[in-house]
Formats: C-alpha cells, sequence, structure tokens
C-alpha cells in the first residue's frame, strides 16, 4: 500500500506507530503535488486546515483520503459523497493508538478497512466539530482558565490538582500550551455560535504568549 503523508513539520509516527506501516510505503510531503497524489493508495493531509481549498482535489480524487480537520465538518465542506474522512490532528491526540474519525456511511467501509490492515483501532464519531475528545479538552481548558481568572488558583496548582485528581497525562494549561491556544479558541467560538456553553472566556481570548 503507498501513502502519501502531507505535513508541514516532520513525522515519524502516527495512531501510536511508527511510519512506514507493516507492508505500506510512507512518503511525507510538505505540500500537496497531483501527480504523487494521483499515484498512491492512500493519501493523509495532516496541514489540511490551513488549506481547507485543497477539498475541491480530494472530493474528485476517488480513493480514501484521511484529513485532519477538528473544525471543518464533511458537510461544510460538502465532502460527503467524496471517500473523505476527517481525523483529530492536534498535537497530543494525533499519536494516541487509537484513531477519532468522522466518515459518511457509504465510505466507512474503506477506512475500516484501511485502519484493520494496520492493525490500528478506530472509532466513528459525529460529523460535528472538535469530534468528542477536541470538544471536551476544550471545555475543561476554558474552565481552568475561567478559574484562574476568578482567582481560584493557579495554573501550575490547577494543573497539578487535575493531574493527580483526574489521572490526566496533562493538567488543562498544560493542554493549552501543548495544542495551542489558538486551536482552543477558535474550536470554542464555533461551537459557540450554536451553544453558549462554549463561549470562551475573556482571559482565555485575551490569551497572548504565555499562560
Amino acid at each position: 500500500m503507498n501513502i502519501l503523508i502531507i505535513s508541514n513539520s516532520p513525522v515519524t509516527s502516527l495512531f501510536g506507530k511508527t511510519i512506514p506501516w507493516n507492508g505500506t510505503v510512507c512518503t511525507v510531503t510538505n505540500e500537496l503535488v497531483v501527480a504523487e497524489a494521483d499515484a498512491v493508495d492512500v493519501l493523509i493531509d495532516l496541514d489540511f486546515e490551513n488549506h481547507p481549498d485543497r477539498i475541491a482535489y480530494y472530493q474528485q480524487l476517488n480513493r480514501p483520503t484521511l484529513i485532519g480537520s477538528v473544525l471543518y465538518t464533511l458537510h461544510q465542506l460538502h465532502a460527503t459523497a467524496a471517500p473523505v474522512a476527517r481525523f483529530n490532528h492536534w498535537p497530543g491526540f494525533l499519536d494516541r493508538t487509537i484513531a477519532e474519525i468522522a466518515v459518511s456511511k457509504q465510505h466507512e467501509h474503506l477506512f475500516q478497512a484501511f485502519f484493520e490492515q494496520l492493525e490500528i483501532p478506530f472509532f466513528i464519531t459525529a460529523d460535528e466539530p472538535g469530534f468528542v475528545s477536541a470538544r471536551t479538552i476544550s471545555m475543561i481548558i476554558n474552565e481552568a482558565f475561567t478559574a484562574r481568572e476568578d482567582h481560584v488558583s493557579t495554573a501550575e496548582e490547577i494543573d497539578i490538582a487535575m493531574k493527580l485528581g483526574t489521572g490526566y497525562p496533562y493538567g488543562p494549561f498544560e493542554w493549552s500550551k501543548r495544542i495551542g491556544v489558538n486551536r482552543i479558541k477558535d474550536l470554542l467560538q464555533i461551537l459557540a455560535a450554536s451553544d453558549q456553553r462554549y463561549q470562551p472566556t475573556t482571559s482565555l481570548l485575551q490569551y497572548k504568549t504565555s499562560v
């Protein structure tokens, strides 16, 4: 199986496994080259959210394409008829040993075959911004910023409390640094457009260089 991975940063592993995966030839490039994409069996775009216009090409590529898209849904991209699946590509989630994807019902079998061949566990979520994990961690981070804003505690103490109390690998402020606060803000603002529970707190919106 020939796989093309598009990424603007070095990639040595995905979904908890070192690449190239067994039985595959993986090529990593930092830009979409149509001639290369036309020749592969599966395409994985880790940089899609910076280049959403690529969906026009992926809609007619007619082969399994995985796009890293926490914000854009298949419905918004008008890509439900194409063999395209979204996955959670955020830092800290990309190397989990289970893939979180959203895909149209008629194309589930394509991606099931792909993940099963590579022995990578996966689960399918609703085609909504944030999937399950990104939406949940963004809300936790937002609440942590609110707590600090209300002088409940410091960022360091909140991180320690969450790690000790919940067993999380990172505290919410550590997560925000790892993921990138701008990603958190963008997702929360999209979600808040239809549900005010997701409205980013003031200090999160004003975040500049450090937490």
